[in-house]
């Protein structure tokens, strides 16, 4: 009989190690309901993502590339809007019209002049003109079509610190002849059912700040 009590003390379990093994297996439980949870509003998120967001995001890294190329050009300002935005850029090849090309049917020789970006509400789509100097707008024409399906677009402008301030301030406009933003950020609201998609992006401008 002592035999016996002394065996079934050791093989059983007390109520404190039950509670310590339970809590265990519901910790573990819950962590992996949470990246199950996780994983499954990620598919969703990567099944909702449309193709035209999708071809948004390359059109976002082009208006990168000419906002990081953007150069400073005392016959044409840095201009904003919620809108739109125009500055001054080394238009390459690729930005000229194939007219303005070089008499010995070469590409064109790269020249400064403007490029824009501005929202077309009547058609849902971010334009983009290019243009040289000293021409106006009206010679770009209609635009090249860039982002479509946008419900509305909103440009932001990141001013540097004045004299006497801590830190700078992000505002709605931007019209300076001299001088460029420091960031500027692009937000892209998409027409898309009843919950509109949003894509944002802030890009630092090497030329911006200074005087």
């Amino acid at each position: 009989m002592i035999l016996y009590r002394r065996f079934r003390s050791q093989k059983a379990f007390t109520l404190i190690e039950l509670l310590v093994v339970t809590s265990i297996i519901a910790v573990v439980a819950g962590v992996i309901g949470a990246c199950l949870a996780g994983g499954i509003r990620a598919w969703d998120a990567a099944r909702d993502f449309t193709v035209v967001e999708a071809d948004a995001l390359i059109d976002i890294e082009i208006m990168q590339r000419d906002l990081m190329n953007a150069v400073r050009f005392r016959g044409i300002g840095f201009r904003g809007s919620k809108t739109r935005m125009s500055f001054p850029a080394l238009l390459d090849g690729e930005e000229l019209d194939a007219s303005m090309a070089s008499d010995e049917g070469d590409s064109p020789v790269p020249r400064i002049g403007t490029i824009s970006y501005v929202f077309d509400s009547e058609k849902s789509m971010l334009l983009k003109k290019t243009w040289i100097y000293p021409l106006e707008e009206s010679a770009a024409g209609n635009g090249r079509k860039m982002i479509s399906n946008l419900r509305d677009v909103n440009l932001q402008f990141y001013q540097s610190a004045m004299e006497g301030e801590d830190q700078g301030v992000w505002v709605p406009s931007w019209d300076n002849t001299t001088n460029h933003p420091v960031r500027v950020k692009i937000g892209l609201i998409f027409a898309d059912g009843l919950q509109p998609k949003i894509i944002t992006r802030t890009i630092i401008l090497p030329m911006g700040g200074g005087g």
